[in-house]
């Protein structure tokens, strides 16, 4: 029985979506490192500040966003849409086996 994979994605795909989850957590870290340093720091954060903190925290978000995505279609490639795939194969051993099994039998006329 031949094994049908679907074609893994290239390399420049993969070292792209590589370098996109890289800047994903260094934008986490840039996050916690200026939110840490605003507590600790005891003065008043300017409008342009804290509009800064809220862009780098919407860029945070959709960047989440797209690790979501970038996992989501992977696992939709690789054929995990529920969290898990069937194994045809198997299943179909399975049946055969058991069809085997009523065959030797006897016990069903009309086994295919």
């Amino acid at each position: 029985m031949a094994l049908i994979t679907a074609e893994t994605g290239s390399t420049i795909e993969a070292k792209r979506i590589e370098e996109l989850m890289e800047t994903i957590t260094d934008l986490a870290d840039t996050l916690k490192i200026a939110q840490s340093f605003l507590k600790d720091k005891d003065f008043e954060v300017t409008k342009e500040t804290n509009k800064t903190l809220s862009e780098v925290r919407t860029a945070y978000l959709k960047a989440i966003e797209l690790e979501q995505r970038i996992d989501a279609e992977r696992k939709r490639k690789a054929g995990l849409e529920g969290g898990y795939a069937l194994d045809l194969g198997a299943a179909r051993s399975s049946i055969g086996c058991r069809l085997n099994r009523l065959r030797v039998r006897k016990c069903c006329k009309r086994v295919s």
